[in-house]
């Protein structure tokens, strides 16, 4: 791991996807301060956040589901006013059924269908800022990434 701290400009762009300060820091310094490499492997390495129980009661209370408000609190690091904003402008997606999609991971707690979903939901905000395209699933991310490098 390299021993100097990154600039601000190579801080800034993965700041920018949503990535904390000290994984952004430790991504560059392990892939030696490559930016694109950085945001790689911050997607690959994901933070380990433990949602706050009581934030999501408060999620809960307002009338957002559990594995919704998990997954909020998830992508906005246990901020209750992001994870709100963030709820309330990415509605969950109902199913066919009825049921709202990760209702089927909330009963094992939801943690690890959260986890992966953060992670692909990440990855595909940070390709659609890193390259510029917009893209629907991460299938597709990864096929028009490998194709733009």
């Amino acid at each position: 791991m390299a021993s100097r701290l990154p600039s601000q400009q190579e801080l800034q762009q993965l700041l920018n996807l949503g990535i904390s300060r000290a994984h952004a820091t430790k991504g560059l310094q392990t892939q030696n301060f490559s930016v694109s490499q950085a945001i790689d492997w911050c997607l690959k390495n994901p933070e380990s956040i433990d949602v706050s129980d009581n934030l999501v009661q408060s999620l809960r209370a307002i009338g957002f589901s559990e594995a919704h408000a998990r997954h909020a609190l998830l992508l906005n690091g246990n901020s209750l006013e992001r994870a709100i904003d963030w709820c309330q402008t990415n509605p969950e997606q109902k199913s066919s059924d009825g049921d709202a999609e990760g209702k089927k991971g909330a009963a094992n707690d939801g943690h690890g269908d959260n986890a992966a979903r953060a992670a692909d939901r990440i990855f595909l905000e940070a390709n659609d800022y890193y390259l510029g395209l917009n893209f629907k699933t991460v299938d597709e991310a990864k096929g028009k990434r490998m194709m733009v490098e």
